[in-house]
Order: structure tokens, then C-alpha cells, then sequence
């Protein structure tokens, strides 16, 4: 079962060079190349490869192709998030009306 988890059966590119120790605790992800355990899930794992970010140490055995693929992810997952937020506004913009504290209608 972890090596369904962790050898591609998942969409995010770090899966291809992270692993789960444990399939029940998604949270601890395995680096492949140093063997060092991040919590934090996929996302701390491909900052800790990626580098230049202040809760994960870089590692320092990554290939740097590696580090420009998940790199690149990012930052386009980051500007898909961005148009998605932008073309659906939140809810708190809408103007509900309810009859809250209202006249009863006789029937």
C-alpha cells in the first residue's frame, strides 16, 4: 500500500522523488536522495528539495534539474490558484436576505 502512495500514484511531480515510511501518516514524507523524514506533507517535502525556503532545510544531494521541475510546479500551480480565486468570487461578496427577525406572513 505505501508503494502505491508514493510511486506515482498521486499527481503531484515530488511524489517521483519522495516516499511515505508510513501509508497512514501522509504527514512524514521521505526524501530519496538524502533519506531525510519531513513533516509537513508532499508540499514541505518539495521545499525541502527545492531549497531557499525558511522551514525546510535544502538538501543538498538533489539533482538541480529536480529542483527547477518542482520549482516550476510551484509556481505554476501557484498562478492556477491565483485565475481560479479571481474568476470565482467568495461567497461574502453576495448579498443574502433572510427573514431573520421578521414578520411572520399570514395565511
Amino acid at each position: 500500500m505505501a508503494e502505491d502512495l508514493s510511486k506515482g500514484n498521486r499527481r503531484d511531480p515530488g511524489w517521483k522523488y519522495n516516499y511515505l515510511k508510513d501509508p497512514d501518516d501522509t504527514r512524514r514524507v521521505t526524501c530519496n536522495f538524502c533519506g531525510k523524514t519531513t513533516t509537513g506533507g508532499i508540499n514541505r517535502a518539495k521545499q525541502h528539495l527545492i531549497g531557499n525556503f525558511r522551514n525546510a532545510a535544502k538538501c543538498k544531494k538533489c539533482p538541480e534539474e529536480v529542483r527547477e521541475e518542482l520549482k516550476n510546479y510551484m509556481e505554476e500551480k501557484k498562478i492556477r490558484k491565483e485565475v481560479y480565486t479571481n474568476e470565482f468570487p467568495e461567497f461574502d461578496e453576495f448579498e443574502y436576505q433572510d427573514n431573520v427577525g421578521g414578520e411572520r406572513k399570514s395565511s
